[in-house]
């Protein structure tokens, strides 16, 4: 099992750190080099993360192994009754071992817990 935390700005390094590793890797075949760099500093700068945090509503957890980092989740509000699964990443070496399941049935916890009436959960899958 693993324990997933939501993260707060003290998380930014963790996050950015795992990005690096799991970001490049999972879209190294569909973006270019210089495609993942643009976005890792769109979406992963230190400025980016603070902004998305305390201006955006994003809502980080990130998930440790025995005290490793392994991935992380971000589920963002869209409107009065829908919100959005922006992240869920999970470090190479942790793949497999159904954080992906553990980490999904967090979004839709922490949804519950912000919105008990019924509403929409929203994500993007890149095929």
């Amino acid at each position: 099992m693993f324990d997933i935390r939501k993260a707060t700005i003290e998380d930014i390094p963790v996050i950015r750190t795992m990005a690096a590793v799991v970001f490049p890797e999972t879209y190294k075949e569909i973006l270019s080099a210089a495609q993942i760099d643009y976005m890792m500093e769109w979406m992963y700068s230190e400025e980016s993360l603070y902004r998305q945090m305390n201006e955006e509503g994003h809502i980080y957890y990130v998930a440790y192994r025995e005290g490793k980092a392994a991935g992380y989740l971000s589920i963002q509000p869209e409107g009065e009754h829908v919100y959005h699964l922006q992240k869920l990443y999970i470090l190479p070496s942790f793949q497999g071992m159904h954080l992906g399941k553990q980490f999904f049935a967090q979004a839709i916890s922490a949804i519950k817990a912000l919105h008990p009436a019924p509403c929409q959960m929203r994500l993007n899958v890149n095929r």
